[in-house]
């Protein structure tokens, strides 16, 4: 069996994971049921790390939202990746976690971009997306503790 627990908390726009969120992030992944922690809410990109040995993910920004122009990193999000190994009626772990970073416009049409391919691709706002790259891999390895963890 496969337990992932999705939590919906935190403050709005704050990168560090606030103490409730720690607090959640500390006593989850104790449990021998809990294979995966992943949280929302938090219009930006937070951190993603290994608890007890599971992975847990802060907040995943957003994918589209209507957000105030003022607050850019709004604009950025992840999407996550993760492979599960294990046995039909036994526990299942995470083998492999990855994320996408990816960037949306504010405007009609919204343009969502997957970072890292729309710059190889030379597609989208170039400066753009090379702030939000560097802003994502920040957050994300905030915290540390996510060696194996694929950008993709």
């Amino acid at each position: 069996y496969l337990l992932v627990v999705p939590f919906h908390g935190g403050t709005v726009s704050p990168v560090p994971p606030t103490a409730p969120q720690a607090a959640l992030a500390a006593a989850l992944p104790a449990s021998d049921d809990v294979a995966l922690v992943f949280g929302e809410h938090v219009h930006v990109v937070q951190p993603v790390t290994q608890v007890n040995g599971k992975w847990v993910v802060y907040g995943m920004g957003n994918l589209i939202a209507q957000q105030p122009t003022s607050m850019p990193r709004t604009y950025e999000g992840l999407t996550m990746r993760f492979t599960f190994t294990g046995t039909p009626g036994g526990r299942y772990t995470v083998s492999k976690a990855s994320y996408i970073g990816t960037y949306f416009t504010n405007g009609d049409p919204i343009r969502v971009y997957p970072v890292v391919s729309s710059l190889a691709a030379g597609k989208g706002p170039t400066a753009r997306l090379q702030t939000a790259r560097t802003a994502i891999a920040a957050s994300v390895n905030l915290l540390g503790n996510n060696e194996g963890l694929i950008a993709s």
